[in-house]
């Protein structure tokens, strides 16, 4: 009785760390899709910097009536920084996870193999 149920407890938790192992698997590509989003956007916001500088740039060779317009684009651009900066550092934190989310795999890969391990155990000491 005992085995049966130890038997039926080990099988209930493998099936346990297949679902988990499934949802670290459905997580990461979530995450690989996101970190790819983050990118073009990062890819994106640089290009926009480039482009608000050399607008910028522009600016300050144009008379002395389009200085207004001139500090405007100056603030964009800093803000366009400041996105950039904060975006690297969401990638930053995407890889940080990607690496934990990884780590996690590991060890749920580990568990199903003891579990397994454990299983094969079992089914030899019933005979």
């Amino acid at each position: 009785m005992k085995i049966i149920r130890f038997k039926r407890e080990t099988q209930e938790a493998v099936g346990s760390i297949e679902a988990g192992t499934d949802e670290v698997n459905n997580g990461m590509k979530a995450m690989n899709e996101v970190g790819d989003v983050f990118k073009h956007i990062l890819e994106s916001v640089h290009r926009v910097t480039e482009q608000i500088q050399e607008v910028t740039a522009t600016s300050e060779q144009m008379s002395a009536g389009t200085e207004e317009v001139t500090a405007s684009v100056t603030e964009m651009s800093h803000i366009a920084k400041e996105s950039e900066e904060k975006s690297k550092h969401v990638v930053q934190i995407y890889q940080e996870q990607s690496l934990k989310i990884n780590d996690t795999r590991s060890l749920v890969n580990e568990l199903k193999n003891y579990s397994n391990e454990l299983q094969e155990m079992l089914i030899r000491f019933k005979f």
